[in-house]
């Protein structure tokens, strides 16, 4: 859902299948058995380095189709609330969830340097808006082997109203009902891209992954297993042993005047910000005895089902994509693709009509003034390249890695 193009093939509802809502609670920043039902206590507002938890947590994913597209739903708890599945999304900064029986003593509300409440305003360019508060409360993680990994203490936007699309109609009416309010599938939006949000747009929300105690803050990887893999996990924390075999592209710092979060549990770690949508890899289109090459910075991201090349944005090289190659938006059926990623084997498919598989646009890149991102690649890759290698994610070395799954 982070940078989708405008005209993007909506996903037809489907009936959402059914997830445990039953009211769940943890002691913070530990992992412990899910049948432990230690009380959580009451956050205190002021940002300190987080306790160091464990090295390395992997946290199944749950596959979820919509129409014929997939999406991945990571499994948590905010607030002393039930266990529900949120939309896993590299493309967008910040976690924004619906208030769904939060427990008032498990939170407190982020205040401005004026007192008042912390409010957030977020776009995507799908058309989804967010409105809310900002909180700082537990994070509880579902992990494997009936585990969880909490941490505490996380700046997280409490959704009040989701408008902008049919995706999220009939918001707190579904919330009432207990069905999730996002395309009846998910209860709001894990964005864990690295850019730190805008303070006007995002509340000076970012990433969760930073927030997170010890070591767990120092980066992540998403493992898909393919197209149809049976055990999809997202892996928190970097350590030695879940780190060979990655081929990495460097990425810029977030900003030249940021080099780590500005406030939260990031800072207090020291967690270094970096701008993920300007690593660069070398794309070609092949049709026929024509072959069109660039270097374009890239974002990766998990809410695009399709590969998009963008125009109209800071750079203008897709303006040169041959005519020949594009009917209506979309690149001809036959075009052979392909992206070098050094020191392994490239990404290579030809283009056909499938989301998450072959399916290739060309269009404009359309952000509102709402939007506030001001980070903008020349493309995306979409969800295919996670089913085509494990991508890790460095927050101390500023690199993404590739390693075929």
């Amino acid at each position: 859902m982070g940078l989708p193009l405008s005209r993007r093939v909506r996903a037809r509802r489907v009936r959402a299948r059914s997830f445990s809502t039953a009211p769940f609670s943890t002691a913070p920043f530990s992992i412990e058995p899910l049948e432990s039902r230690l009380a959580l206590a009451a956050m205190p507002a002021a940002a300190a380095p987080t306790v160091a938890g464990p090295a390395t947590v992997e946290i199944p994913l749950e596959r979820v189709t919509v129409g014929d597209q997939q999406r991945f739903a990571v499994t948590a708890s905010v607030a002393g609330g039930p266990m529900v599945p949120y939309l896993l999304d590299t493309g967008s900064s910040g976690m924004f969830v619906a208030r769904y029986q939060f427990q008032p003593s498990d939170y407190t509300t982020v205040k401005t340097e004026g007192q008042a409440q912390r409010t957030f305003d977020q776009h995507y360019t799908s058309g989804i808006h967010y409105a809310g508060t900002v909180i700082e409360t537990t994070l509880v993680f579902q992990a494997a082997n009936r585990t969880t990994v909490s941490g505490p203490k996380v700046r997280i936007g409490a959704i009040d109203t989701a408008s902008g699309s049919s995706l999220v109609a009939d918001w707190q009416r579904n919330i009432a009902a207990g069905t999730p309010p996002y395309d009846g599938r998910f209860w709001g939006t894990m964005g864990i891209s690295l850019v730190p949000g805008d303070a006007k747009k995002q509340g000076n929300l970012y990433t969760a992954v930073a927030q997170m105690p010890g070591n767990l803050s120092t980066g992540f990887i998403i493992h898909t297993g393919g197209t149809a893999g049976a055990s999809p996990t997202l892996t928190l924390g970097l350590t030695p042993g879940n780190s060979r075999g990655f081929s990495t592209i460097p990425l810029p710092a977030a900003s030249a005047s940021q080099s780590t979060y500005g406030e939260g549990n990031g800072a207090a770690n020291g967690v270094k910000a970096w701008n993920d949508k300007g690593g660069v890899l070398t794309y070609k289109l092949v049709s026929g005895a024509v072959t069109y090459t660039v270097k374009a910075a890239s974002i990766f991201d998990t809410g695009e089902p399709a590969t998009v090349f963008y125009t109209r944005t800071s750079k203008a090289w897709v303006r040169g994509v041959p005519p020949g190659f594009v009917t209506q938006g979309t690149v001809n059926s036959g075009v052979r693709f392909s992206a070098t990623i050094p020191d392994t084997n490239a990404w290579t498919f030809t283009a056909g009509t499938r989301p998450n598989v072959d399916q290739i646009l060309v269009g404009k890149l359309r952000l509102s003034k709402a939007h506030g991102d001001k980070n903008l690649p020349d493309v995306n890759t979409g969800l295919g390249i996670f089913f085509r290698y494990d991508v890790r994610y460095d927050m101390r070395q500023g690199t993404i890695g590739f390693r075929p799954v």
